[in-house]
């Protein structure tokens, strides 16, 4: 990536739904439901998980971009993992900072 096209890295916090959204979204889990979205809460499906949105969350709270664990740069210890978003809020982060979980199969 080209240094004038470098994207200030996205803090989760910025992004997530407030408490009571976050609340009140879990209430309406169903049967169906079988993880969260990280950012608001809301029930993913199955389906919606393994083909869905994923981020990777620094210690620090930020978004890694989704080339960063291939780079010079990883450090395993700056890593919390990756979380499912569901469509609606993947749509409010930038297309670095998300990626398409890749199954095998």
């Amino acid at each position: 990536m080209e240094p004038s096209t470098v994207i200030e890295r996205p803090k989760a916090s910025d992004l997530q739904a407030p408490d009571e959204r976050i609340r009140d979204n879990r209430a309406r889990w169903t049967m169906a439901t079988y993880e969260e979205c990280f950012l608001c809460g809301r029930g993913l499906t199955e389906a919606s998980v393994n083909k869905g949105w994923w981020i990777n969350l620094g210690t620090d709270g930020t978004l890694l971009p989704e080339g960063y664990f291939e780079s010079a740069d990883y450090d395993a210890t700056l890593d919390q993992g990756a979380f499912p978003v569901g469509s609606e809020c993947a749509k409010k982060i930038h297309r670095p900072f998300k990626f398409k979980r890749v199954t095998s199969g």
